[in-house]
């Protein structure tokens, strides 16, 4: 039996079946010793939202000017594979839609809380998507 690391091996299978737009939730499990700070068995909530071009459009603030791709190629982590670059305006309304959907879940979770968004330093030339 293999216990899972993480819930994203979930994700290529409901995109396959046609979803764009999904929360997955389970156990997973890591190999990490027990103290006050960490348990091998924990919850993790992964979520998936796939963009059309003509939807970030409809966000845009000027549609008919709009671009989704700068046109750059930027690598994949260590793979030969590409993927084009999204411009700037259309990484800000995607994190505009995950920065929302995300304060939805917790504050349908916990009520109205205190929050505040951290990103991380990034050694890459492109913004992390956390």
């Amino acid at each position: 039996m293999m216990l899972r690391a993480h819930m994203t091996c979930h994700d290529q299978d409901m995109i396959r079946s046609g979803l764009d737009c999904f929360l997955t939730t389970g156990d997973v499990y890591r190999r990490d010793t027990i103290d006050k700070t960490h348990y091998p068995v924990f919850h993790q909530m992964d979520g998936v939202r796939l963009f059309s071009v003509w939807e970030l459009e409809e966000f845009s603030k000027d549609p008919k000017t709009f671009t989704a791709f700068s046109g750059e190629d930027v690598s994949v982590g260590d793979h030969e594979g590409r993927q084009a670059c999204h411009t700037e305006e259309a990484v800000k309304i995607i994190e505009y839609s995950l920065k929302s959907t995300l304060l939805g879940v917790v504050q349908s979770l916990f009520g109205r809380c205190k929050y505040r968004w951290w990103m991380p330093p990034s050694p890459s030339p492109t913004p992390p998507g956390n």
